[in-house]
């Protein structure tokens, strides 16, 4: 706005035709969890699927069913490095569905909503850095794979 004012008595243009600056509709309405009011309900729902997903698997890292780590671009920052800080402390994946059902309570899901949060600032590189992974996961798993013919084949000879 400053550097747009500055242009615009540069250039010479009147007062009256200045382009002025308007703050968006929402400005100063109540928020919950850094967005509009009006979209809380839409925001608890979405928070309460990635908590869903994210107890899931956790349970299924604990069992040793999966390898994947969970993302989430909707959770905020804060709540997904407490939750992880947890999780680290967890023993069993029972200790860790405990965990995620505690979050999932009405009153502790609602406190931690209207809680201020840093915003989620996704990385960049996250996407390549997850399709990265998993292609030289699969290379490793190939290369592993016949291993042990090629080792047998050569002994044989």
């Amino acid at each position: 706005m400053i550097l747009t004012s500055y242009v615009q008595e540069r250039l010479g243009v009147p007062r009256e035709y200045r382009q002025t600056v308007t703050p968006p509709p929402s400005f100063g309405a109540p928020t919950v969890g850094g967005i509009p009011a009006q979209f809380a309900p839409y925001f608890e729902r979405a928070v309460r699927y990635e908590l869903h997903r994210w107890r899931q698997n956790a349970i299924a890292l604990f069992k040793g069913k999966t390898r994947e780590q969970f993302v989430s671009d909707i959770l905020p920052l804060d709540l997904q490095n407490e939750i992880r800080s947890q999780l680290n402390r967890c023993a069993t994946a029972d200790d860790a569905a405990a965990v995620f059902d505690r979050l999932l309570s009405e009153e502790e899901l609602e406190k931690r909503l209207n809680r201020p949060y840093a915003p989620v600032l996704p990385d960049p590189l996250d996407a390549l850095k997850r399709a990265s992974e998993k292609e030289l996961e699969q290379a490793i798993k190939d290369y592993f794979a016949g291993l042990r013919e090629r080792i047998i084949a050569n002994a044989a000879e």
